[in-house]
C-alpha cells in the first residue's frame, strides 16, 4: 500500500502547548482570537445539554497536533477519510471531524457508508 500525501498543510490543528489537548490554542491562532475567550464560550456551551464537552472531545481526538503531522496523514481504519480529503481537497481534520459526528448522529449506521467510500475510492 502506498502512502497518500496530502497537497496542502492542515488548516485546523491543535497546538502542541495547549492546556489539555491544545484545541483552544490552535483554534485561537487560526481565527485570531483569545484562547481564553474560546474557553469562556465553551464553558457556556457545556450548560447547553453538554454539547460543548462532546464537541471538545471530538476535536481533541480528530484534529492533528501541529508537531505530529507526519503520523496524522497516515491512513487509519481503511483510509477512507484520507481518500476523501485527497479527492475533494478538503482539510483532513475537517473530514475526520465530520465523519465522527456523522457516526454518532446516525447511531453508527454511517459506518456502512464509510466502508463503502473507503473501498470504492481508488488511490491515484
Amino acid at each position: 500500500m502506498t502512502a497518500l500525501v496530502l497537497r496542502s498543510s492542515p488548516r485546523f490543528m491543535r497546538s502542541a502547548n495547549g492546556v489539555y489537548r491544545g484545541v483552544f490554542a490552535g483554534a485561537a491562532r487560526e481565527f485570531n482570537v483569545s484562547a481564553n475567550f474560546l474557553r469562556a464560550l465553551w464553558l457556556l456551551s457545556i450548560f447547553g445539554f453538554g454539547v460543548g464537552l462532546f464537541f471538545y472531545l471530538v476535536l481533541g481526538y480528530t484534529l492533528p497536533r501541529e508537531d505530529k503531522l507526519e503520523e496524522y496523514e497516515k491512513p487509519k481504519a481503511l483510509g477512507g477519510c484520507v481518500k476523501v480529503a485527497k479527492k475533494t481537497n478538503l482539510d483532513l481534520g475537517l473530514v475526520r471531524v465530520i465523519t465522527v459526528f456523522l457516526f454518532f448522529a446516525s447511531f453508527g449506521s454511517s459506518l456502512v457508508a464509510y466502508v463503502l467510500v473507503a473501498l470504492l475510492i481508488k488511490e491515484d
